[in-house]
């Protein structure tokens, strides 16, 4: 490992010197952190070494940095509500050269950082479908920027119960280094691989390519569940009945509109006509041809409902029962 180092006798100076103006005083080898009392509802954070290059400022869990600039510098936020307080990462960056570390940050304080030594070239191990770039850190945490948007599930090696879940960017801090299984999916596609977290390290996840999700084929009812079906329906007088055995059928097996017209044609009531149609139309195949069942009803109201119905399950606003 390579490690940058700067003249720290400024360090030395200003702690020997302002100490006592300050409440708190956190020193490393690679770093010294001073805090006091500020300003009411302002948060106040000094950078003042390494001079000449570059910090970030992100929110815990965040990987798009809130601040950004060349150092000396200071970052100021006032009106400050109790969200803003929490943990930050401050990012430190000159060259090939990196320094990372996270600090709790509460509102009407003050805070100077001296960063001594930047340490390690950042590593970079990249395959067809992603790539990784780990940069030294205080802490083990695993980052998953791209793509935007879609969900990311972190699992620890061979565990089918994720350890965190969350739309991406995310990021997790984690307590052993080794591998962890990922996986990325959106509406239509998903990936799904096995990372290197290494300890001491920010591992930043960069998904270039989803695979399509292949979805099963569904077959409707087969010819003769079917006309056993509507037998069991004519047999029985009660439209109650009929119901509660249209239930068991469509629990077990998917259909087609024409399938739906037929067992429409069972039912004179025009509110059991609704309740078959909400009861069939979550296993329906060719849902685009649903607007068939219309002449199935005399009433305009019994139609409108029936449309509002389709149109806001369709809309993921009805519960879905627990059809798949």
């Amino acid at each position: 490992m390579l490690t940058l180092f700067f003249i720290s006798q400024s360090i030395e100076i200003y702690s020997s010197q302002e100490e006592s103006n300050y409440e708190g005083k956190e020193e490393t080898n690679d770093y010294l952190w001073l805090w006091k009392k500020g300003k009411k509802y302002t948060i106040s954070i000094r950078i003042l070494q390494p001079e000449g290059a570059i910090v970030e400022i992100q929110k815990e869990n965040n990987p798009n940095p809130i601040y950004k600039a060349d150092i000396p510098t200071t970052y100021t936020k006032t009106k400050v509500s109790s969200r803003d307080e929490g943990f930050y990462r401050i990012i430190v960056s000159k060259e090939n050269y990196s320094w990372s570390k996270k600090f709790e940050i509460k509102s009407g304080y003050e805070y100077t950082l001296y960063v001594k030594s930047l340490s390690t070239k950042e590593e970079k191990e990249e395959y067809n479908d992603y790539y990784i770039i780990r940069k030294p850190s205080s802490e083990t945490v695993l980052k998953i920027v791209e793509p935007k948007g879609a969900n990311a599930e972190i699992y620890k090696e061979n565990s089918t119960v994720p350890i965190h879940k969350s739309d991406i960017p995310t990021s997790k801090s984690l307590n052993e280094s080794g591998y962890y299984k990922v996986i990325v999916t959106n509406e239509s596609s998903k990936w799904e691989g096995k990372v290197e977290v290494k300890k001491n390290y920010e591992n930043i996840l960069y998904v270039k390519n989803l695979a399509p999700i292949s979805k099963p084929t569904l077959k409707p009812i087969s010819e003769e569940s079917f006309k056993s079906l509507i037998q069991n329906l004519k047999s029985e007088i009660s439209e109650f009945t009929r119901i509660e055995i249209l239930k068991t059928a469509v629990s077990k097996n998917y259909f087609l509109v024409r399938h739906l017209e037929e067992i429409l044609d069972q039912f004179t009531s025009e509110l059991n006509k609704e309740e078959v149609v909400k009861i069939v139309y979550p296993k329906i195949i060719d849902k685009e041809n649903i607007h068939q069942i219309f002449s199935k009803f005399t009433s305009s109201l019994s139609k409108e409902n029936i449309r509002e119905w389709i149109e806001n399950y369709d809309s993921g606003n009805v519960e879905k029962e627990g059809w798949k």
